[in-house]
This record gives C-alpha cells, sequence and structure tokens, in this order.
C-alpha cells in the first residue's frame, strides 16, 4: 500500500537524523526518562499487542513529546491491524504535518475522513493540514488564489467538524485560528470564546487555547489557560510547561520559570530551548543568592518537590551547572551507592568527566578510579 511504503520510508529518514542529533547532544540518550503514562501505556501493550487504543495513545504521547522516531515505529507496527481506524490515519497525519510533510498529511487526512466519513477528529486534521498549506505559501499574485482554495478548505473542514459534534472546542479552536491568521481578528475570538465555554473539563482543549493565546501574544490569558490544562490532567505534554517557563519568566517570577523548564525536561530530558533557559536562570539565581547569602534556599526551593533520589540528582545537575564539580560528583556517587542502576547519576557522572574535570575537578585520580 501507498501510505505503507512513505510511514517506512519517513521512518528511516527520521531514524538517521535523530540519530545524529543524539551524538551532537549533551544528554546522552538513556537518560531520557520515560513517564509513568508511557509505562503504563507500553505494560498493556506488552500483555496485549492487539490493543490498538492503548497503541494509538502510546503514539499521541510521543508526538506531544516530539518523540517522533517512537511514534512511527509504533505507527509502523499496528498498521496492519487498523486499516479501518480513522484515528491511525489521523495520528499519521499529525506526524507528517509536524515534519512538514504536507502532501503525505493531506493524503492521510483524507483516508480518516475516508474511513470514517463523520468523524469530527478526521474532518479537524484535515482542516489542520489544508491551514498549513494555505500558511505555507507566499502571499503573492501567484500563489493568492491556491492559497485561498486552500483556506476554504480549511474552514470548510473545520465547519463540517463542528455540525457532526456541536459540543466538541477543537472545531472552534481551528476556526478561531484561521479567521485570525486572515486578518477577521473579531471573528476569531468569537470562535475562540465559544471553545472555551465547551472546555472546562476538557485538559486538550484548555491546552490548545493557552497555545493559541501563546501565538497571538495574550500572555496573561495564555498562562492561565496553561495551567488550567496541567490541573485538568495533561501533565504529560513538555510543551506545556516549557511555554509556562518562558511567561513566568517574561513576568519575572523566576523561581517558578525554572520550575517549569525542570518539569519540561523532565518529560523531555534533550529539549534544548528548556535546557538552556534552566541553565541561564539558574546561573542567575546563583550569583543572586550568592550576594544575599542565601544559596541553600534557593537549592531547597528549586528541587523541594521532587523524591530523595532524583532531588539528588537534579542538584548535583544544578552543581555541575554552576561549576561546583566535587559537589557534583559527590551528589551523583550518593544516588549510585543507593541505586548503582540509577540512568540519570551514571550519565550526569560520564558528562562531568568527560567534559568538565580537565577544566578544575579536584582529583584526578577520584577521576581515574571511577
Amino acid at each position: 500500500m501507498k501510505y505503507k511504503k512513505l510511514i517506512i520510508a519517513v521512518s528511516i529518514v527520521f531514524f538517521a537524523g535523530n540519530c545524529l542529533t543524539c551524538k551532537a547532544s549533551n544528554w546522552d540518550s538513556n537518560k531520557l526518562n520515560t513517564s509513568g503514562q508511557e509505562r503504563t501505556l507500553t505494560s498493556a501493550i506488552n500483555k496485549n499487542p492487539g490493543n490498538t487504543e492503548a497503541s494509538i495513545q502510546l503514539i499521541k504521547l510521543y508526538l506531544d513529546n516530539d518523540q517522533d522516531t517512537k511514534a512511527m515505529i509504533e505507527l509502523n507496527r499496528i498498521q496492519s491491524k487498523v486499516t479501518g481506524n480513522s484515528k491511525f490515519f489521523i495520528m499519521a497525519a499529525n506526524l507528517f504535518l509536524k515534519r512538514g510533510l504536507l502532501d503525505e498529511a493531506e493524503e492521510m487526512a483524507k483516508k480518516a475522513v475516508k474511513v470514517s466519513y463523520n468523524s469530527p477528529d478526521a474532518f479537524i486534521a484535515l482542516g489542520n493540514v489544508c491551514f498549513e498549506k494555505a500558511s505555507s505559501l507566499d502571499n503573492t499574485p501567484e500563489t493568492a488564489e491556491l492559497r485561498k482554495a486552500y483556506m476554504t478548505k480549511a474552514f470548510d473542514n473545520f465547519y463540517t467538524a463542528y455540525k457532526y459534534n456541536p459540543a466538541s472546542p477543537f472545531a472552534h479552536i481551528g476556526l478561531a485560528t484561521a479567521y485570525y491568521m486572515n486578518g477577521q481578528n473579531s471573528l476569531a475570538q468569537d470562535e475562540i470564546l465559544k471553545a472555551k465555554e465547551l472546555s472546562i473539563n476538557n485538559a486538550e482543549a484548555l491546552y490548545l487555547i493557552g497555545e493559541y493565546y501563546y501565538k497571538t501574544k495574550e500572555y496573561t490569558k495564555s498562562k492561565i489557560y496553561l495551567e488550567k490544562s496541567i490541573l485538568s490532567g495533561l501533565t504529560a505534554k513538555y510543551k506545556t510547561y516549557y511555554m509556562l517557563g518562558t511567561l513566568y519568566e517574561q513576568e519575572g517570577s523566576i523561581q517558578n520559570a525554572q520550575k517549569n523548564y525542570l518539569s519540561s525536561l523532565k518529560l523531555r530530558p534533550d529539549h534544548p530551548e528548556s535546557q538552556q533557559n534552566l541553565d541561564r536562570l539558574i546561573k542567575v539565581t546563583y550569583k543572586e543568592a550568592e550576594t544575599l547569602s542565601s544559596k541553600q534556599k534557593t537549592t531547597k526551593d528549586l528541587f523541594s518537590n521532587l523524591n530523595d533520589e532524583l532531588n539528588t540528582v537534579m542538584q548535583a545537575d544544578y552543581f555541575l551547572v554552576v561549576d561546583e564539580f566535587t559537589k557534583a560528583r559527590d551528589s551523583y556517587i550518593k544516588v549510585l551507592d543507593k541505586n548503582p542502576d540509577n540512568v540519570n547519576a551514571i550519565t550526569g557522572l560520564a558528562e562531568l568527566y568527560y567534559a568538565k574535570w580537565a577544566e578544575g575537578f579536584a582529583n584526578s585520580t577520584d577521576f581515574i578510579n571511577d
């Protein structure tokens, strides 16, 4: 089948690209944390490989955290079992859409509609693809007609989704985004208000509303809805915490910014922006704390909500960032004494020795012995 060849081919490209990224990263691939939700879903799939619903949820989790290779592998694994499942094609469309493969994304979204002609989610996926196709075209006389055609298709698909499920907020969010890009701000506001009325307990919709306000630079509203999405149970999406980190930093709430960047990294430790922002803020906080002679309080506040083992690892990472190599080593060793299999401590210690010991590590004998 054509889509099967597409998915397999793209998976090879993604895998190769991710391998290069891993080599260039300061984070060892083994340092990636596995969330409780991922473990639960993986366990359910291992017990019952035919549990396609668990696989769909796992793929969504991977997509939410930009783990595209994992998402592609799971899509390839289940594709022969879900040829009549629109959710499969929606997930494939979302994956291609994220990677900028718009033609392939459109093909998958159309398959989702064909398989389930009355699925609002399928029409929303197709609407999102058409919207991105319109957005990708320059607003020039040469492309004006094609751009208008794709924008019209986007509106049509979002409206169709609304007709099939008037109680769903997602079609309204899509319409709001399309109206906003079209410069129809009043209509965009009307649609986002409808979405808010329908999203009281819908964590995913609350997140998308927060993301909408983030893109429209309405930052106070964005923060409110991103926090609501977490309170409603959406705790496995690193982007939520990353955006909250930038919003708190923007308003000068440094400790809250640090905590959210840290939460982002716990879900996706290889996210460079979260790591860079956290490192920068830790150094700023550290210097301020030294001036005020309250360094210990700053450290305690930052890591107070973590379990003892993770707390020690994070403190070790903190010491590494601020170039206190001996304290970093001692903290990593403390964790390994209790749990020799702690991958985070092993990787942190390796990073310390590989990149930092020659710059001032107190005792090279320790390095050799370890």
